[in-house]
């Protein structure tokens, strides 16, 4: 797998979980401290996020890290 091909497929992943819990990428966005430009840039895997920002994600989404890998 390419990493183009990673991010794409970890920002559905996170889009996915985001959805399934009816949030919004603005609620999303507020609840890890970021603009909802960045979330939406992570979703679309245009950029990796920093290991933080991953970890603080998938805490908001309630779902472990390596779920999202």
């Amino acid at each position: 797998m390419g990493d183009a091909e990673f991010l794409r497929e970890m920002g559905q992943r996170i889009m996915v979980r985001r959805k399934a819990l009816q949030l919004t990428q603005e609620e999303l966005a507020e609840e890890v401290d970021l603009s909802p430009m960045h979330v939406s840039v992570i979703e679309r895997g245009v950029k990796l996020p920093k290991l933080e920002t991953l970890i603080n994600i998938a805490n908001a989404l309630d779902v472990p890290a390596d779920v999202l890998l």
